[in-house]
């Protein structure tokens, strides 16, 4: 990493603790320095201000950025677990945004839930899809992405679109 890049994260780092001890109980603020952080490469020093900024209380987007960028740096810092815990609180709370799914898909792939990931990728693409040539495809489509992780005989389902939510 070059002086100047380092120059930045010091900058940085120095304006978010600053801006974080004049601001205690403003969850923007708590939610701006997690971002920051973020962006430097800092998951482990993310992680807690955006506990933090949901804690203190988060609505709207803010709130589905901070759940969706929480759940990408627990992500990236292989806490799957945490990442998986994170998203699902944010499809529960925003079940119509879409990238909150391809998150979740990711989270799921890494830990090792496979087979969840490539479900949910499937219902979300159905979902997208109407209206296009995948529509003559659809009736198999739905029943073997319902299938997947089901252990019934083959062509049987219990499986619905509308399982896993608006995506």
């Amino acid at each position: 990493m070059g002086e100047r890049a380092m120059a930045n994260r010091k900058t940085v780092t120095k304006e978010a603790e600053r801006l974080l001890e004049e601001n205690v109980n403003d969850a923007i603020a708590w939610l701006r320095c997690a971002f920051a952080f973020d962006r430097l490469g800092y998951e482990e020093r993310a992680v807690p201000l955006y506990n933090k900024a949901i804690r203190i209380g988060l609505k709207g987007d803010d709130l589905r950025d901070a759940l969706v960028c929480l759940g990408s740096s627990f992500h990236t810092l292989k806490r799957f677990n945490e990442a998986i815990q994170a998203l699902q609180r944010a499809r529960r709370n925003f079940p119509r945004d879409r990238a909150v799914p391809l998150f979740f898909a990711l989270a799921l792939l890494d830990a090792k839930r496979s087979g969840e990931a490539v479900k949910l990728l499937g219902w979300m693409s159905l979902k997208i899809s109407a209206g296009t040539d995948v529509d003559r495809f659809r009736k198999v489509l739905t029943r073997k992405y319902g299938s997947i992780g089901q252990t019934k005989k083959r062509g049987s389902s219990g499986t619905r679109v509308g399982d896993f939510g608006a995506f």
